[in-house]
């Protein structure tokens, strides 16, 4: 059997992936699922608002980051990247924290003193 190449040994998991994905998505959400692209499905839903839009799900094969020294990709890493979201989305949420209780601080200090009853 001759060897492929490594695209299109991707590109024919990406097509199995996405022709997965489409079959999930047509059971799970119960609604019409168009293939927009070679690995995008586009299905239609109705916000709360009632509006219809559509959500759109691509499947991707990540090369990773590119290394200048040797002009060649590095290996993608899913679980590096999963971990520096994390880390990204705890940062933002700390900061958030930080300032609502920074603001529920200045309100305490901003409060006027009740005032004292008239002495009789």
């Amino acid at each position: 059997m001759a060897e492929i190449s490594t695209t299109v040994a991707n590109n024919k998991l990406r097509s199995n992936v996405t022709d997965n994905v489409l079959e999930w998505a047509k059971t799970f959400f119960d609604c019409d699922c168009l293939r927009v692209g070679n690995n995008e499905i586009s299905m239609p839903f109705l916000n709360e608002k009632g509006d219809e839009i559509y959500v759109n799900i691509a499947v991707t094969i990540p090369k990773g980051e590119r290394d200048p020294g040797n002009h060649c990709y590095l290996p993608y890493d899913g679980y590096a990247a999963a971990e520096a979201y994390n880390a990204e989305v705890a940062k933002k949420e700390d900061a958030v924290k930080a300032k609502a209780e920074a603001a529920a601080l200045k309100k305490k200090r901003d409060r006027k003193p009740k005032k004292e009853p008239a002495a009789e």
